[in-house]
């Protein structure tokens, strides 16, 4: 997209989010110019006053017009008057001026909120197999640094738009006094910014690389911090930073050279302002014999002019390098709302599992894997039991999961909640009656009962504490100094990995799901910690559907049922004593965990 594409673009979008207060900027600024040339209009009778251009025949125009507007006023064109007027219309232009300003921060502000907005409400509504194929970090870096000079590329345009009409304003007093020498001067001037228009290319192209270098430094940046325990471990502090200093380097490299344009680009508009005005002060002397009134007025309509039209300069240069900011914003939200997840009402409901979780030959693959990750699966998950799902790194066991929180649909085949097929109309319905407690549990910087509160906002302190307690939490909980309003730190940092463990399990029991999904939860935990959750799992059983992905087979002893996964297909399925006596993908499973065969346990309870 060429940079006058981008920027009606950009323009098109500013009107469409601010509407109709970008009108009413549109006249505070029309009424700037307004004042600002009436204000210079009346520098003809105030000369009049000390003696310059009286009842010269040049200046009887404009004089003839202001006797004019005076008499219709009823005023007397006597100094105090004139000096009266000027004060009040100078005291004006500054309320205007003030009101101008605020609001443009008001439209700089909004404009920045809408599109943030925007993007994070199509980001939350995109497909999960869509977020898979991005970067948490341009997410991040778009909502942050880049909307920050999209909103400064607002301020530009609107600063663009002010100077526009004053150097309008100017032209058109200017053209009152000469039409002659304005033209020649105006055509000049033209000329001149038009030979500076591949500076403004170039400050496009700067734009465009400093986001993509910018881009990868806040991605450096996201991905060093979130593995500081892993920099660390491996004392790789020294490589960290160097790849973190390149970067910083290109980016200050890359800023200066736009700087430098940027500077070099005033440097030789100046330098050609100045000697356009020498022409047009020969030009006016020598070929168009201007007397002194119309002289002076000219010379400082130009010396008021000159500066705008710089302004106009830099501003474009700046908006600019802006643009290709904002075209990425558009290609991100274009992306996040092409990959919507639900395009259609979710009115459909689904029955609350009481028989069982189907899958008839579901088939899935993802875009970037040869291989696919399901193919034609067929199985069972009865309601109300523990079913457990093992089988080597990408058998499609966290497809299936995925696929039983309706995070991903089949792309053949068929997902039924005892006989009601899973679809797009009733996923939002279905959501809400599954739980999801993964290995890498996820707390933010709060209090305990915020964190709980996550799942179920109106929460109160005595179903909280239920919850806890049937996650095997509540007595730490209490030990703790502050109980529920304990502070835990960012990502929990302040409770250890079992504890933090049990929370995420009781934020999911909050939610009183009817299905439970179990992703790895107690792989990383020690002995102790696995034995608890354990426990309170097997007070959970028969309440409501438990299924658990494990790597740790004895866990799973008393499972109701043991799916064995072996890329993408059901391999074997059984009880525990069924499976860990009979030759297959399970038993060898198991005789690599235990170093021999296993002998069978006692029957009891079944639990996980």
């Amino acid at each position: 997209m060429s940079s006058l594409q981008s920027l009606m673009s950009f323009m098109r979008r500013f009107h469409t989010v601010v509407g109709r207060r970008l009108g009413l900027s549109l006249w505070l600024m029309m009424a700037l110019s307004l004042l600002e040339g009436i204000g210079i209009l009346l520098l003809v009778p105030l000369l009049s006053f000390v003696g310059i251009g009286a009842q010269t025949p040049d200046g009887s125009r404009l004089a003839a017009m202001l006797h004019q507007v005076f008499d219709a006023l009823h005023l007397p064109a006597t100094l105090e008057v004139v000096l009266l007027l000027f004060a009040a219309l100078f005291t004006l232009r500054r309320v205007v001026v003030y009101c101008n300003e605020v609001l443009n921060v008001q439209l700089q502000q909004d404009f920045m909120e809408r599109l943030r907005r925007d993007l994070y409400d199509a980001l939350l509504h995109g497909s999960w197999p869509f977020f898979l194929t991005r970067k948490s970090a341009d997410f991040l870096q778009a909502l942050t640094t880049d909307m920050n000079r999209v909103g400064h590329g607002s301020a530009y345009l609107q600063r663009t738009l002010v100077t526009t009409l004053l150097i309008g304003g100017y032209l058109l007093l200017a053209l009152l006094i000469d039409p002659g020498l304005t033209s020649v001067t105006a055509g000049i001037g033209g000329g001149v910014l038009w030979l500076l228009r591949k500076r403004l290319r170039n400050a496009a192209l700067d734009g465009r690389e400093i986001t993509q270098i910018t881009n990868g430094l806040f991605r450096a940046v996201t991905e060093h911090l979130n593995g500081m325990k892993e920099t660390k471990s491996f004392a790789a502090e020294a490589r960290n930073f160097d790849q973190f200093q390149t970067l910083n380097e290109t980016n200050k490299t890359l800023i200066m050279r736009f700087n430098r344009g940027a500077i070099a680009a005033q440097m030789w508009f100046s330098l050609a302002s100045t000697a356009v005005f020498c022409l047009f002060f020969y030009g006016a002397v020598t070929w168009f014999a201007l007397p002194g009134p119309s002289l002076l007025l000219l010379i400082l309509i130009f010396a008021r002019l000159m500066p705008q039209v710089a302004a106009l300069q830099q501003n474009l240069h700046h908006l600019n390098h802006v643009l290709p900011v904002f075209q990425n914003y558009l290609e991100l939200l274009t992306a996040c709302r092409d990959a919507r997840e639900f395009t259609t009402d979710q009115n459909e409901t689904v029955p609350p599992l009481s028989e069982a979780l189907r899958f008839t030959e579901v088939s899935y693959a993802y875009a970037q894997r040869d291989q696919p990750a399901l193919q034609e699966l067929s199985l069972v998950v009865p309601a109300n039991q523990t079913t457990a799902l093992v089988g080597p790194s990408g058998a499609g066991k966290t497809t299936v999961a995925d696929l039983l929180m309706g995070l991903i649909s089949p792309q053949s085949g068929s997902l039924h909640v005892d006989d009601v097929p899973l679809s797009a109309e009733n996923l939002v319905a279905w959501r809400l009656q599954v739980a999801y407690v993964p290995q890498e549990t996820f707390l933010f910087d709060g209090t305990i009962a915020d964190n709980l509160r996550w799942a179920v906002v109106d929460a109160d302190e005595a179903t909280m504490w239920r919850a806890l307690e049937r996650a095997a939490a509540a007595d730490f909980v209490r030990a703790l100094p502050h109980g529920l309003d304990q502070p835990i730190g960012e990502r929990g940092v302040q409770l250890s990995g079992g504890e933090k463990q049990r929370i995420a399990l009781a934020r999911a029991l909050l939610r009183e799901p009817r299905l439970l999904i179990l992703d790895e939860a107690t792989s990383a935990l020690d002995s102790e910690n696995e034995r608890r959750i354990q426990e309170a799992l097997e007070q959970l059983h028969g309440d409501l559907t438990i299924v658990v992905i494990a790597h740790r087979l004895y866990s799973l002893k008393r499972a109701d049922q043991i799916l064995v996964l072996e890329a993408g297909r059901l391999a074997q399925a059984g009880t525990w004593p069924q499976l860990a006596t009979t030759d297959g993908p399970f038993l060898a499973m198991l005789t690599r965990q235990a170093g021999d065969k296993p002998a069978l346990p006692q029957t009891g309870t079944p639990t996980v």
